[in-house]
């Protein structure tokens, strides 16, 4: 075919039968109303739609997909000579000329026109493509609609004000899932730029799992974080789920670690598999000695099962909603890792200010020196046990009690020198009375368990 020349293209197409894609493309992305018009009025309706659906290789979009797109980037501008208005004539002539009924989309990233009006933040535009046969009910490789508009609207309130139309008009879902398996709320739930667009979508009934709660532990917004946890206490205390006061269930849970939600005197206890990521950047320094062996210790399960691991973390998180509960009136809740046997307390207001007040420092240490209570407790209870019941089973209670009392010493005192995120880093940081304080009653704590100790060995070799 003879080369036309691009400003004969755009006077006179009457004494030219055809036209090639490339030059037809290149008038329709110019904006060149009336060279368009005159081309397709030319072509019979098959060659139309082939004009209309040509494809570039290199990045999968259609022609029409092209010029939605170089008209979303220019349809938030004013000028007088803007490209906009003439590229959304064109988009009009597309859709009445039916390019919407072979439901065109980029066979890469599976965008279709609705979805890439949605990710511009262009409503309207989005419910022109819907009155003309597209579809609402699609995903792509980047998930929902919804995942869209958070991915590529950057606007915080235009994201929002895209999320109200598209939920309000019935166009997603909010338990839709992308290709990396979260909901669009996993998406937003740590980001501060979109707190609104969170709270908006916690109106709108999305829901909130105590995982997801558990990454915003070290989020310095308590008040969001209090905000995000009531939503979720609201909704666990509203369930009639018998599972949450299922005695069996809290045994499995306290001993061998089955995953599970827990009513424990007031207290939600919640066991979950794989939210170490989480956990982990509180409990574990993984530059540090220590924290190494912490980590491989804790992450194995027969270990943990032997020690009752997975009960003393339970006290250990006890002792802190406890305190909270004594002290401030708040009611916090217990998350406790399946994985690496790690606990975190949501709810609670001890690390949400910097320095620590007095009632604060008191939170913090309740948890080790609960724990190190607790293993006293014990070896207590197996050193009676080996008296007048059975050697065995006081040795395994007398282990895991041992077992307690050294990993929390090892915890206090790794914490309190690297001033990290754990319960006597946060005091080490911000009052070194407090630490002085809170090291003297581990210490006594310590002389008690060594006491014990050589008592339980005592009675177990009498």
């Amino acid at each position: 075919m003879a080369a036309i020349s691009s400003n004969a293209l755009s006077s006179d197409f009457s004494s030219f039968p055809t036209v090639t894609h490339d030059q037809f493309r290149m008038l329709c992305l110019r904006g060149d109303v009336e060279a368009v018009v005159s081309v397709l009025n030319a072509l019979s309706s098959r060659q139309q739609t082939a004009y209309m659906q040509n494809m570039d290789r290199a990045i999968g979009d259609t022609l029409f997909l092209e010029i939605i797109s170089k008209y979303c980037v220019h349809s938030t501008t004013a000028e007088e000579n803007d490209i906009a208005p003439k590229l959304k004539r064109i988009i009009d002539l597309f859709l009445e000329r039916g390019v919407l009924e072979n439901h065109p989309r980029n066979p890469k990233s599976e965008i279709t026109p609705f979805l890439l009006a949605c990710s511009c933040g262009l409503p309207d535009l989005a419910e022109l493509f819907l009155s003309y046969g597209d579809s609402a009910n699609v995903s792509c490789k980047f998930g929902s609609v919804l995942h869209l508009i958070f991915s590529f609207v950057r606007d915080p309130e235009r994201a929002k004000m895209m999320f109200e139309i598209v939920l309000d008009k019935g166009w997603a879902n909010l338990e839709e899932r992308d290709c990396r398996g979260k909901t669009v709320i996993e998406c937003v739930l740590t980001n501060p730029r979109y707190r609104e667009l969170t709270r908006f979508l916690l109106q709108r009934g999305a829901e909130v799992s105590p995982e997801m709660l558990a990454l915003l532990y070290e989020d310095v917004d308590q008040d969001f974080v209090s905000e995000v946890t009531r939503h979720l206490v609201r909704k666990i205390d509203s369930s009639s789920d018998p599972s949450l006061y299922n005695r069996y269930a809290l045994l499995k849970s306290l001993f061998v670690g089955s995953p599970g939600s827990h009513d424990v005197g007031g207290v939600l206890t919640t066991y979950l598999p794989k939210s170490c990521d989480a956990i982990d950047k509180l409990v574990l320094n993984r530059n540090s000695f220590a924290s190494t062996i912490l980590s491989f210790v804790l992450k194995n399960r027969v270990f943990n099962i032997i020690s009752h691991r997975f009960s003393s973390t339970f006290l250990h998180e006890f002792g802190h909603v406890l305190a909270s509960k004594l002290l401030t009136g708040h009611n916090s809740r217990v998350i406790v890792d399946t994985d690496c046997c790690s606990g975190v307390t949501i709810g609670c207001d001890s690390k949400s200010r910097e320095p620590l007040g007095w009632r604060d420092s008191i939170i913090s240490a309740m948890g080790p020196i609960g724990e190190l209570g607790a293993a006293v407790l014990k070896m207590r209870c197996a050193a009676i046990m080996a008296r007048n019941v059975s050697k065995p089973l006081a040795a395994v209670l007398g282990f895991g009690a041992a077992v307690s009392a050294i990993g929390q010493l090892i915890y206090v005192i790794s914490s309190s020198l690297e001033q990290n995120h754990g319960d006597f880093g946060q005091i080490a940081k911000s009052n070194k009375k407090h630490l002085f304080l809170a090291l003297l009653l581990v210490s006594g704590e310590t002389l008690l368990a060594v006491s014990e100790m050589m008592r339980l060995v005592q009675a177990l070799k009498g």
